[in-house]
């Protein structure tokens, strides 16, 4: 999400944001190195369309072999 549109939020709502950010979104590292190579932004668009979009949530950001982090204090 851009910074103006971060701007625009309250205080609350962009720690809600940075919340949901940090415990749900990621980058699949694991589903990158997947790619066949040339890794750019074709074969990106390619891959993704090789999922089925009902998938593709849990395929790029729920990584289920990861720990969750540890607990903000």
């Amino acid at each position: 999400m851009g910074a103006g549109v971060r701007a625009r939020l309250g205080p609350a709502e962009r720690e809600t944001l940075e919340q949901f950010r940090l415990a749900f979104l990621h980058v699949p590292l694991a589903w990158v190195h997947a790619l066949p190579q040339p890794k750019d932004g074709a074969a990106i668009l390619w891959a993704l369309g090789q999922i089925p979009p009902s998938e593709r949530l849990s395929t790029l950001a729920l990584d289920l072999d990861w720990p969750p982090p540890p607990p903000r204090r």
